[in-house]
């Protein structure tokens, strides 16, 4: 990927040692990103909650300090509410879904904040693009992990940062606008008469 023309590095996977260990010691916070690849109808990329959080992490990081670390692609989706949801609404078809068993995920979580922490962050912002049951489950292990380790954790989704002045939904005029604004590329109207 190339960095041509950016001011500044702030993701994890761009910067040189030095760069990582100056910045993080000018402001001890690690961003979080968290996302799936999922329909949101026939007209969007199915990456557009993990576009969501990588934009909205980077931009926090240009402005207020820290370093965006690598994404997390996967969610539980198979389980709980979202396992009814898809057998309501997907059925037997192919639901394209980046999924892992939840305890694979919350491990997975668990791991990182253990790793964030033993590399020295004072603070995690974790942000989810994607909704549905799960951000209950990761604010009960990032309190279990709080109880345990001198860090602060903030988790949250994008629905979260706008509560007050949007409900937030999926597939609808929020996440579709939002994308739009993001990368105008992988919206195309063209493609709205497969709604059908």
């Amino acid at each position: 990927m190339s960095t041509a023309g950016r001011d500044i590095h702030v993701r994890w996977s761009e910067m040189f040692p030095d760069e990582f260990k100056k910045r993080q010691e000018a402001c001890p916070i690690v961003y979080f990103p968290l996302g799936i690849c999922e329909p949101h109808g026939q007209i969007s990329a199915l990456g557009l909650d993990t576009f969501k959080a990588e934009a909205i992490c980077t931009e926090v990081a240009k402005r207020v300090g820290g370093i965006v670390a690598p994404t997390q692609e996967y969610h539980i989706h198979e389980t709980g509410p979202s396992a009814q949801f898809l057998e309501a609404y997907v059925g037997e078809t192919n639901p394209m879904m980046t999924s892992v068993p939840s305890f694979v995920f919350l491990h997975f979580f668990l791991y990182q904040l253990r790793a964030f922490y033993n590399a020295g962050f004072s603070s995690v912002y974790v942000l989810s693009g994607h909704g549905g049951s799960h951000p209950a489950d990761l604010k009960k292990a990032a309190s279990l992990f709080m109880d345990r380790f001198a860090i602060k954790i903030w988790v949250g989704t994008d629905f979260d940062l706008v509560a007050d002045r949007f409900p937030g939904d999926h597939a609808g005029k929020y996440e579709i606008s939002t994308l739009m604004h993001l990368c105008p590329e992988l919206i195309d109207f063209s493609k709205l008469p497969m709604e059908r």
